[in-house]
Parts: C-alpha cells; sequence; structure tokens
C-alpha cells in the first residue's frame, strides 16, 4: 500500500513540476517582453501607404531573434486584436506574433510550408505554390467553428514549438 502512495506523490510531484515550469516560460516571457502585452495595437508596414510600422511594431522588431521564443508562446492568445483585416475580422493577439515571426528572424521562416506539412488533409485542394499565405492562415483558423479554430492553433503552436524554429539557421522564407 505504501509504494502505491509513494507513486501517486511521484506523479502529482511530475506533474506539479511540468505545469510549474510552464508557467515560469510564460512569466519569464511577459517580465522579459512586456512589449509583447500591447501586442494588440500593433501596425505593421504597408509599402503601399508609405508606413513603416508603429512604436508596437518597431519595439518587438529591437528584440530580434530573442523574442522568437515567447512569440511563440504568445501563439495561444485569443484576444481580439485592433488589427482588422479586410474589414470582415480581427487578427487575434496570437495571430499578430505569428506574423512577427519572419520579422523578427535573421533567417527566413517557411510559414506557408510548416502550415501545408501540419494540416496536409485540411488544405487538400489548394495550390501550395499560388494560394496566398493568408488566405490559408484564414481558411485553418477563422473559418470553422469555434473548437476547431482553436484546435488548429494550438497544431500550429505545437508545430511551431517542435520545427527547429528555435535554431536560427535552419529555414528559407516562403510565407
Amino acid at each position: 500500500m505504501s509504494k502505491i502512495k509513494i507513486l501517486i506523490y511521484f506523479f502529482f510531484l511530475a506533474t506539479f513540476s511540468c505545469n510549474t515550469s510552464k508557467n515560469i516560460k510564460h512569466v519569464d516571457c511577459q517580465k522579459k517582453f512586456k512589449i509583447l502585452d500591447s501586442i494588440s495595437y500593433i501596425s505593421f508596414p504597408d509599402d503601399n501607404w508609405g508606413t513603416t510600422g508603429n512604436s508596437v511594431f518597431k519595439k518587438i522588431l529591437e528584440k530580434g531573434e530573442s523574442i522568437k521564443p515567447c512569440l511563440i508562446e504568445k501563439i495561444l492568445d485569443t484576444t481580439k486584436s485592433n488589427l482588422r483585416i479586410a474589414d470582415s475580422y480581427n487578427y487575434k493577439n496570437g495571430d499578430i506574433a505569428v506574423l512577427m515571426l519572419p520579422y523578427v528572424s535573421k533567417t527566413k521562416i517557411p510559414l506557408r510550408n510548416l502550415l501545408f506539412e501540419e494540416f496536409e488533409n485540411e488544405l487538400k485542394g489548394k495550390n501550395r505554390d499560388n494560394d496566398f499565405f493568408s488566405s490559408i492562415y484564414y481558411f485553418l483558423l477563422f473559418s470553422n467553428n469555434e473548437q476547431t479554430n482553436y484546435n488548429n492553433r494550438l497544431r500550429l503552436y505545437k508545430k511551431l514549438n517542435s520545427s527547429n524554429l528555435r535554431k536560427p539557421t535552419l529555414f528559407t522564407f516562403s510565407p
């Protein structure tokens, strides 16, 4: 009986330790990169309008590669942002984090390829070479019911976490 109690104790200890380390990572991101609290207010550069991005964009950009792991963590943030797309929907804070990844990376990131790898079944019939990244992204993360959209966001988060994205020399760009 005491062996079972010891096993249960170690199970709970291990579970608590794993959860604590994840929470610590999240807290570290919040402390280290307070600018991520303002990600909802970002304005991206726009060559058509001659804009260079607002102060939030520039502050995140200044952090460079060091902010990349925290942007990946931010992907799960489903808080609606102020960034409106095509006057039809607002990006979530997590979407802005995804869109910021190529800007802060020294090397190019194949976001489109990562989506096609992870969502091969869902993207059957889509043209890998010609479909715009934004339409593929919308299709996966906005055009389904809320639960499916969140599950797809979770899959993208896991894919980016496991894709060696934290190692900056592995990728070429093709969003």
